[in-house]
């Protein structure tokens, strides 16, 4: 893991040539970069929980029990179908978010609830 630490830089001079983006911008900039991270954080989280599914469900015809594959008990099977509907919510607020930013049309609230859809889902409490 990387380490990360504050840095200070005061009454530092950079010539016109080597700035990045406009003078005085340098908030707004890192504020919208922070924002792609987390769409792609929360992207990155989805395919986490489409391999989690994908494992469970091998898993569930692989593993035998009384006779039977696990997963065709009713219980493993309706576990299996919720895991698929917030895997499903999950994408779809994802893509929603995604094409959003890419008209730049995404408000705050949009942008807060999905992070609370993907949060809640990572947690385990919905």
């Amino acid at each position: 893991m990387l380490s990360t630490c504050e840095v200070y830089l005061d009454n530092v001079e950079v010539e016109e040539s080597d700035m990045v983006g406009e003078e005085g911008m340098g908030f707004l900039n890192v504020m919208y970069n922070f924002e792609m991270e987390r769409l792609i954080n929360a992207a990155r989280s989805t395919g986490f929980a489409e391999c989690a599914f994908e494992d469970a469900a091998r898993y569930a015809n692989q593993r035998i029990a009384f006779g039977k594959p696990i997963g065709h008990n009713q219980m493993i099977q309706e576990k299996l179908a919720l895991m698929a509907i917030k895997i499903d919510n999950m994408r779809n607020m994802v893509l929603k978010v995604a094409w959003q930013a890419d008209s730049a049309s995404v408000t705050a609230h949009q942008r807060g609830a999905g992070k609370t859809v993907l949060r809640t889902y990572r947690n385990g409490s919905h």
